[in-house]
Order: structure tokens, then sequence, then C-alpha cells
């Protein structure tokens, strides 16, 4: 879905909330010095370059820094005297530290109510990235919903929706920010009520029912997408939904299939509209999925499975097959068995889904047999990759990994092998229903 345009220097922010940072964790250089990249952050004027790579430092050492960490970046972010950069990015690694600093929630509360514009927006950011749902950060970020820069108010509507289910005090401001003047903040706000998931339900279905109604087509799409992601589909919801699969907006009718799939079965009444859905190109896959998630039918999963191995398949096609869990583990083999250009995506599926994909390990195996030669590498990789992420249901993979280790050329594939291990011999795996 296209988000509107925003300003410079707001549209970042979203999108790090929305999509996760741009600032992403790596494994930490060898020999670099935690309190030097705390000096870095803190710098006014630093060089751009610099920054990033000390942020990216102290985050990818994550919990294991706080303690050098953890009290200056505090200190920056509370000082109002400090460069505004220097508080902004202090915030940003504050935001992105796993596990959080013990101090950072509510050390970010406090600048919520900075004098300035740009402070108030990236503690609301971190705040989001924490999930921090304590009461006042909720609070805070309600509050944030009333200022008159909108900018703020939609930094602040993103970040109660990726708090979630503990933001739902903050409901009853964001329902009213679901009428503001400014579209991009209606759709920031419309969005983040859908976020808060069933507890919000009952209070919010009427007024999504409305914008599903809208002039807007954003607002439309926005409200499709809450609708399905609030948990509670009511025969109302779902003919609501149903009639928006004819909408004239092509982003309106995908947001309306994907939301009757997350419903799952009780969306049966739009099972034909559906059907009717997945003859129109701009929603074939999004129908067809929701279909599968809905009816669990041979004739759906079979229609999925035609898409998922054709050479084209893209990302979208195995985003939806996770959301079957276990009733996409068979589309997903039959896709690596075939061994066309989509079986790497069919893979990382497989690993993704966890314990569920215990039943494609024997596939796994094989490919694993068939070694790291070139042209094989990345499916060799990649269901190293697998096995390690379904852990102790992937423990007849270990005698395999034992075997292949001394016959990889590669340090850092030995490596993964024997993460991998263990993995499979400590870790309890995921399990998707």
């Amino acid at each position: 879905m296209r988000l509107p345009l925003m300003s410079l220097w707001s549209w970042p922010l979203v999108l790090l909330l929305w999509w996760g940072s741009a600032v992403t964790a790596a494994a930490p250089p060898a020999g670099e010095d935690l309190a030097a990249a705390v000096a870095t952050v803190a710098s006014k004027g630093a060089d751009d370059n610099a920054v990033h790579k000390a942020k990216r430092l102290l985050i990818a050492h994550g919990g294991g820094a706080l303690e050098v960490v953890g009290p200056p970046l505090l200190k920056a972010v509370a000082d109002k005297q400090q460069d505004l950069m220097v508080r902004m990015n202090a915030a940003d690694v504050l935001g992105q530290m796993r596990p959080p600093a013990p101090a950072a929630g509510p050390a970010l509360v406090a600048i919520a109510t900075d004098p300035t514009d740009r402070v108030r927006a990236s503690a609301a950011l971190a705040l989001g990235q924490m999930k921090y749902g304590e009461p006042p950060a909720i609070d805070a970020l309600a509050a944030l919903l009333a200022e008159r820069d909108k900018e703020l108010r939609t930094v602040a509507a993103t970040a109660l929706g990726c708090i979630g289910a503990p933001a739902v005090a903050g409901l009853s401001a964001l329902l009213r920010t679901c009428d503001d003047h400014d579209r991009s903040v209606r759709f920031a706000a419309i969005t983040a009520v859908g976020r808060l998931g069933p507890p919000a339900a009952a209070a919010a279905q009427p007024l999504l029912l409305t914008r599903l109604r809208a002039p807007d087509e954003l607002d439309r799409a926005a409200a499709a997408d809450a609708l399905g992601q609030l948990g509670e589909a009511s025969p109302e919801v779902v003919a609501a939904l149903a009639t928006a699969l004819a909408d004239p907006a092509p982003d309106v009718r995908k947001a309306a299939a994907e939301g009757l799939g997350a419903a799952g079965p009780p969306a049966a009444a739009a099972a034909p509209a559906l059907e009717q859905a997945a003859k129109d190109p701009a929603t074939r896959l999004i129908a067809q999925v929701a279909l599968a998630r809905i009816t669990r039918s041979p004739d759906a999963l079979a229609a999925l499975r035609q898409i998922a191995i054709d050479d084209d398949a893209d990302q979208a096609v195995f985003d939806g097959i996770d959301k079957l869990g276990r009733d996409g583990v068979p589309i997903l083999i039959e896709v690596v068995r075939a061994d066309r250009q989509s079986a790497g995506r069919a893979i990382q599926s497989l690993g993704r889904l966890g314990s569920a994909a215990r039943p494609a390990v024997p596939v796994l195996i094989d490919l694993l047999k068939a070694g790291r030669t070139a042209g094989r590498r990345t499916r060799f990789d990649a269901s190293l990759a697998a096995v390690a992420q379904l852990g102790p249901a992937a423990r007849d993979a270990a005698p395999v990994l034992r075997q292949i280790a001394p016959t990889l050329d590669s340090d850092e594939a030995k490596a993964k092998v024997a993460d991998a291990l263990r993995a499979i011999e400590q870790s309890e795996p995921s399990t998707r229903p």
C-alpha cells in the first residue's frame, strides 16, 4: 500500500517504526571500543558515516553494552542543552537496543514533553520501537496526538500501533485522530487502531466500518486492513469487507482480501466474493491466500500451490503461504522438490514456520547432503538456516551436519553449522498453528 508523502525529517521516523529500523544490527567489528562509539554518537557535528557506524555497533551489542552505553546515552537524551541531532541519535540507539536499558522507557517518556518537536518525535519513535507499553508512555503518546504538528501526530499514532494491545488505553485518543483533517495522520491512526487487536474491537469497529465508506481511498484501505487486524470478524465486518472487494481502488480491494484472510473460517460467507476477486489480476494472489486460510479446501490449496511453483512467484506468495502455518508445509515441500527458481524462498518460509515445518526435514537434509557447491550454495545456506530455525524439530539433521562440517571450505559456513547444531540441541523452536 502506498503511503502519503511526508517531510524529509519525519518520513524516515515513520518508516523505522513501520518496517523496522534503517540502522540494522550487524555483527560488531573486532576491536571496536564501545566507549568510543558512545562518544561519537554524543559528539556535536560528528561525521554522519561515523555516527551511523557507531550506532550500528552499539545496537549490535544490545544488552551486553548496557553498562557502558546506557548512562551516557540517557544523559544525552535528557540534556536540553545538548545538540538536537545528538539527542535524536541517542534516543534512536536506546529505542533499538535489545534488551532495552531499564531506565530508557521512563527517560524517553520524560522527553516526550520536550519543547522541541523533533525531540518529542524521537522519543515517540523510540518508545514505539521498544514497545514500551507502561501507562505513562501511553499517556504521553496519546497527548502527542493533540499536537498542532501533523508529523508529531503521525509518529505518535504509529508508535501506539507498534506497542499493540498494551496501548489500548490510548484507543479513545486514536479514534478521535481517525477523523484528523490530514490524510497521513488519519492513515496512521486508523492503521494503529487495528494493531491494538481484539481488546480494541468492540469500540473500534463502528468507526472503522464508517471509514470503510470514506471518500478517500487511503482511509478505506487503512480501515479494511484495520478491521482484519482486530481479529473479531462479526458478520457485519465480513459483509463490509466482502463488499469492499469490489472497491474501485486496487489498494482497498487488496486490504479487504487480506482482512478476510486474517479472519479465517469465520469469514466463510465471503468465499464467493473472494473467488471473484481471485480472477482480478490486482487481487489474485491475496484473494487466493485468503480462500486457503478461510476454507483450507483442497481446491484452494491446489490453486495456491500452482501460483507458488511458478518461476515468477515473488516473496508476497510465500508471505501468504507462511500464514497457512502447517497447511502450507506440503506446498512448500513440493516447490522445493520441483527445484524451481522459487525454491530458495520456499526454504526460507519453512524456516520461518519453525517446528510446524518438521515434515520438511528430510527434504532439507537432502539439500544439505548435496553440498555447498557452485550453483547450490544459496540453497545449502538457506537449508542450514532453516534447520537452525526449526531447532529440536530438525534433530534428524544433526548427524548430517556433523558429517558435512569438515568438508566445508569456509570458516563462516563451518561456524553456521556449529550454530545450527547448538540451536537443534538447545533451543525451543517457535511454532505457527
